[in-house]
């Protein structure tokens, strides 16, 4: 039988009760999120991190993702989701996305989550990460996405999001919901590469904390001036590595 980490795809069991929700979900998904105009911030910054060949890991405040999902869709990017069944539910709903989700958590099999992103690190595909979930707490860096950089030598782009207008849940990160037809901007920030020691991931971490509260700060604290010089094509801030 294959260990957890050789398998790090696998997928569980839907209850019937639960089945169609991602056939359903989707379309609504999709046609909500292809309402918000986004432009974005960062072409020099993803440039650098590609000039020696390298894949990125995109490193995301969890409250911020929804839009991400939609913009970076069919880009191939691998994320870690949870194991338990709503964990299935959002790894098929991505998969239709064009996502491969990696299974774990740091709750719930998160060592081998990070076996199985090692295993799977060839340079073909580059990770989406949210450093502060899954369960917070809000916008602190954790160790696993640092670890993971210094391991495979992938570059972590501090990844910001911003919306002109959104409702916040009340879960523990303040997810952000976009209402329809609103603004968004993406910010790609300074490319961060960690060396693999003890002291450069500690050092890494702190600086990629950092970096995105004060990215996240510019952004809600500059929308306007920021989606008025930003570029409306994705493609052309961070193009497709081929």
């Amino acid at each position: 039988m294959q260990s957890e980490a050789a398998r790090p795809y696998v997928r569980t069991k839907l209850p019937l009760s639960r089945a169609w929700i991602p056939p359903i979900a989707r379309p609504i998904f999709c046609l909500w999120l292809s309402t918000i105009r986004t432009r974005w911030h960062g072409a020099a910054e993803v440039a650098a991190a590609r000039a020696s060949g390298r894949r990125v890991i995109y490193s995301i405040w969890h409250e911020y993702t929804l839009n991400l999902t939609w913009t970076h869709r069919g880009r191939g990017a691998q994320v870690l989701v949870s194991r338990h069944t709503d964990g299935e539910l959002m790894a098929r709903f991505l998969g239709k996305l064009g996502y491969q989700s990696i299974r774990g958590s740091s709750t719930r099999g998160g060592a081998a989550a990070f076996r199985g992103m090692l295993n799977v690190a060839d340079g073909s595909r580059d990770f989406a990460l949210t450093p502060d979930g899954p369960k917070g707490p809000r916008r602190k860096v954790k160790a696993g996405v640092v670890r993971l950089a210094a391991e495979t030598g992938f570059a972590i782009i501090p990844t910001g999001v911003a919306y002109d207008r959104c409702w916040r849940a009340r879960s523990w990160d303040k997810m952000a919901v976009p209402y329809p037809f609103s603004r968004a901007i993406g910010t790609f920030g300074d490319p961060i590469f960690v060396e693999d020691t003890d002291a450069a991931c500690e050092e890494a971490q702190q600086l990629l904390e950092e970096r995105m509260l004060a990215q996240t700060a510019y952004n809600e604290a500059n929308f306007d001036e920021l989606y008025a010089s930003g570029e409306a094509d994705l493609n052309k801030v961070n193009p497709q590595p081929q």
